[in-house]
């Protein structure tokens, strides 16, 4: 993996959603002199920005001034070279399609979102490939909590794509002082890795919810990421990647930053909650949630057995009591297993 520091150009660059990772981005990629344009799923989101150049949403973080927003997919998408997709996993597929209808053959398509397909499995630049087959196509990932991104605090971001060109450019696109940006040909690894670090995550955070104490703690993560490197590994994803930002990196800045919604979720479960309660009190839904659900049936595929994360899902789904990861995580060592 590689660090990035080359310079971006006068390509002219489109996010598709306005959401925390979606606005984040853009406000990079135009602080940094870059023709963008933001799509808003609203007129008055579009709007406001253009006024005021805040989201209505998140009005305490300033937007670049160059930023430009619409309501028009076609008037954001329309002649942009570099396009990068940041809208929840519920919603990709029908994105990618229209914008994939609007690219072209030089268009390079990228996703920012770190969730899969229910009940597909299918991956975020699997959606953007079918849409458009014939544009590069990336992903994005690292440990970028948003409200820092925006209060210049260092954060990275890693950008993958088999094409060499491809992670270049948008490597190039992101670049910002307080960024370690790194690019890699692992597409697959660092896409699939930043789904299944959530699983990972979330059973931490059930751990300091249900206040198991941090030697447990420590079990419960060591636990988790071999299941979940196993599970990379059988999938032909390089475990290597989950030494980086995109993995260990995401899971700990996942598991503790107060920012950070799959956190909310995990620890709240811990506390015995509803799920449907504590997505109720959100201001989005986690895609930790599609994670958790994902990981069993991949593992069924796979012929592995992983007694943590399918704890997890099994205290989500309000099957077993928060108690049940310590079980689980008694059990998987006394079996000699991790």
């Amino acid at each position: 993996m590689d660090s990035s520091g080359s310079a971006a150009g006068s390509e002219r660059c489109a996010v598709v959603g306005d959401g925390s990772m979606g606005a984040t981005l853009a406000h990079l990629i135009a602080a940094g002199g870059r023709p963008c344009t933001l799509w808003c799923r609203s007129p008055e989101a579009a709007e406001a920005i253009g006024r005021n150049h805040r989201h209505p949403a998140r009005p305490a973080h300033a937007l670049d001034p160059c930023l430009r927003a619409t309501a028009s997919l076609a008037g954001a998408v329309g002649g942009a070279s570099l396009v990068v997709v940041a809208v929840h996993s519920t919603a990709f597929g029908e994105m990618a399609r229209e914008v994939g209808a609007l690219a072209t053959g030089g268009t390079a398509l990228f996703s920012a979102t770190k969730g899969v397909e229910h009940p597909s499995l299918r991956l975020m630049s699997d959606l953007l490939r079918e849409a458009a087959p014939g544009c590069a196509v990336g992903t994005i990932g690292g440990t970028n909590i948003t409200g820092e991104i925006m209060a210049g605090q260092l954060s990275s971001l890693v950008v993958a794509s088999p094409s060499a060109e491809t992670r270049a450019r948008a490597a190039a696109a992101l670049g910002a002082p307080h960024l370690v940006v790194l690019a890699t040909a692992d597409l697959y690894g660092v896409e699939l890795f930043s789904v299944l670090k959530n699983a990972v995550s979330i059973a931490a955070a059930i751990g300091i919810g249900a206040g198991l104490g941090y030697n447990a703690l420590g079990l419960v993560v060591a636990r988790a990421l071999a299941e979940v490197r196993a599970l990379g590994a059988a999938m032909g994803a390089d475990p290597r990647v989950l030494d980086g930002p995109a993995g260990i990196g995401d899971v700990f800045l996942t598991a503790s930053s107060p920012q950070s919604l799959n956190r909310r979720l995990g620890m709240e479960l811990g506390e015995g909650r509803r799920l449907g309660e504590i997505v109720a009190g959100l201001p989005e839904v986690p895609e930790g949630i599609g994670a958790v659900r994902a990981v069993r049936p991949l593992a069924e595929r796979a012929g592995l057995a992983l007694p943590v994360c399918a704890a997890v899902e099994r205290i989500m789904d309000g099957v077993e009591p928060p108690g049940a990861l310590e079980r689980a995580v008694i059990e998987a060592y006394r079996e000699g297993v991790g």
